[in-house]
């Protein structure tokens, strides 16, 4: 892959990688940063604000078109193209803490918007925007789920200054995931909880006559969004953030994700995130879906 254009942080070397990692799945990696320490205040007292969390899982369960092609490639592609600088992460930190068996360490994810050009070469590939999309298609491809915002900890994490936002693109593993995990053993609970929201009109259907109820989508749902009663998978549309894992993992294919209105629902997501990310004008583009 080839680096476009070099970064200006200097004070991180590629070790730094797998110093994150472990310092990530410990939960200590912001006792160490400049930044933190700087900001510890602020931070600690509005860390579920909107402007500091506002994510959102793009369901690749969901096609759209005429081909059917899944929604957050199509989504996250015209983000690509449009933003003046990108970046890949040469590994991502989640799968690599978790040594993860299922998915490869260097599908990192991908950060969007002009403030990625300060990340470390040393960390990321500045990359061009076919590379960015090849990327993306590969994550797709191999099961990975997206999902898009913002998250003030990667700020910590890529020593880039709070005040030049920047889109996050991550793509998630069901079994390392930190936001899945933290979720699913209930670190993350109350004002947390609504940071994180699913797609506007989104419903998840399950065909009685196809569910054998074997509790493979119970388990793959990180928030416990889904449980079986009377032999049948149920939906719990309050607890549900629309990550469409538990659509990718059954094996019956009996169930379903739709959204009522998809172009409306993914622009109301990206005028929500507009205030979030450097250098896309988020908030006057709409979607033909």
């Amino acid at each position: 892959m080839s680096i476009v254009e070099k970064g200006v942080r200097s004070t991180w070397t590629s070790d730094h990688l797998e110093t994150m990692a472990r310092d990530f799945k410990l939960g200590d990696i912001k006792t160490k940063s400049k930044l933190f320490k700087e900001q510890r205040a602020e931070l600690v007292s509005g860390a579920y604000k909107p402007e500091f969390l506002d994510m959102t899982y793009l369901p690749s369960a969901v096609g759209v078109g005429a081909e059917g092609e899944p929604l957050p490639i199509v989504v996250i592609e015209e983000l690509i193209r449009r933003s003046p600088h990108r970046i890949i992460s040469k590994t991502c930190t989640c799968r690599d803490a978790h040594n993860c068996q299922n998915h490869s360490k260097e599908i990192g994810c991908i950060h969007i918007g002009a403030a990625t050009a300060e990340e470390s070469d040393e960390l990321c590939y500045h990359v061009t925007v076919e590379e960015a999309i090849d990327h993306l298609h590969k994550a797709v491809d191999d099961g990975l789920m997206p999902f898009i915002g913002h998250v003030f900890f990667d700020h910590i994490y890529w020593d880039v200054n709070f005040t030049a936002p920047f889109l996050t693109v991550c793509l998630c593993c069901e079994c390392c995931c930190t936001n899945f995990n933290a979720h699913r053993t209930g670190m993350i609970r109350g004002d947390a909880q609504n940071r994180f929201k699913k797609l506007d009109g989104l419903k998840v259907h399950v065909d009685e006559n196809k569910c054998i109820g074997c509790g493979t989508c119970v388990e793959k749902c990180f928030n416990h969004a889904l449980k079986i009663e009377n032999g049948i998978a149920t939906w719990n549309e309050d607890m549900c953030k629309g990550c469409s894992a538990c659509a990718l993992s059954c094996a019956q294919k009996a169930i379903d994700i739709t959204i009522d209105d998809v172009g409306a629902a993914v622009d109301a997501l990206l005028k929500r995130l507009d205030p979030q990310v450097g250098g896309l004008p988020l908030d006057e583009y709409k979607m033909d879906l």
